[in-house]
């Protein structure tokens, strides 16, 4: 699904990346998924002589293996990427991670948004982020 993300007027420029409300689309507006993801390990990286390969690594966040982020809405058709960002009612640990994803800069539990750290790298001479 594609759509024209909107401009933020905080950075003056367009998202890299939008997808609207689940609810809005239509369906059920809860989304229940059958697996979930553990955000409380700690992530680690120890550069190796060269810097890569690592002399040791860790990811943070793991899921388990019922764990998917891609979601269908019941009369939609297509399935949209929903991944989970945060687990819990909050506080949201976004520096060490503790309940959140690795790559959470930011929650914002009034208007309902979370902005992540994104990297960016190219597929056919394109740029996308990831």
């Amino acid at each position: 699904m594609s759509q024209t993300p909107p401009t933020s007027p905080a950075q003056g420029r367009k998202a890299f990346d939008y997808t609207p409300d689940i609810a809005k689309l239509g369906g059920a507006a809860i989304v229940a998924f059958p697996g979930a993801p553990d955000f409380s390990p700690q992530r680690s990286y120890v550069a190796g002589a060269t810097g890569f390969p690592p002399r040791s690594a860790k990811p943070g966040s793991v899921a388990d293996d019922a764990y998917s982020p891609f979601v269908e809405v019941d009369g939609r058709g297509g399935v949209l990427d929903a991944p989970i960002a945060a687990t819990g009612g909050g506080p949201f640990d976004v520096t060490t991670h503790s309940n959140t994803e690795d790559r959470v800069a930011a929650i914002d539990t009034v208007n309902n948004t979370v902005t992540l750290v994104l990297a960016r790298g190219f597929v056919d001479g394109k740029p996308v982020f990831y």
